[in-house]
């Protein structure tokens, strides 16, 4: 097992190894070309926003709080080990449009 290496002031640089979530193993970031990206190399990442009935986190942004949201990484091996824990969700969105008269003086 290896320590989580984050830094103790609490910014992360771009590029910098996480640990997973569950395992802790430490997950090196994937590179593309000479860019380091924020998407683990054998792992997904994974983030809330809150949820309502959260004791621990929910920043209820439409509160005037600032869009925030943690995140997570969890390596392939702990997902595929607790595949009976997770549900894959499909979202699918409707389109509600709202008409009003046009005017050509006001419109923006």
């Amino acid at each position: 097992m290896i320590k989580n290496d984050m830094p103790t002031d609490g910014l992360v640089k771009q590029g910098t190894p996480r640990a997973c979530f569950v395992c802790r193993k430490n997950l090196e970031t994937v590179h593309i070309g000479d860019t380091n990206t924020d998407m683990p190399s054998g792992g997904t990442t994974w983030h809330t926003t809150g949820n309502y009935g959260s004791a621990v986190y929910d920043p209820m942004p439409g509160f005037g709080a600032r869009p925030r949201a943690l995140d997570i990484l969890i390596c392939d091996r702990c997902l595929e080990e607790r595949k009976d824990l997770v549900l894959e969700r499909t979202t699918r969105t409707k389109t509600v449009h709202s008409y009003k008269t046009w005017d050509p003086k006001t419109s923006d």
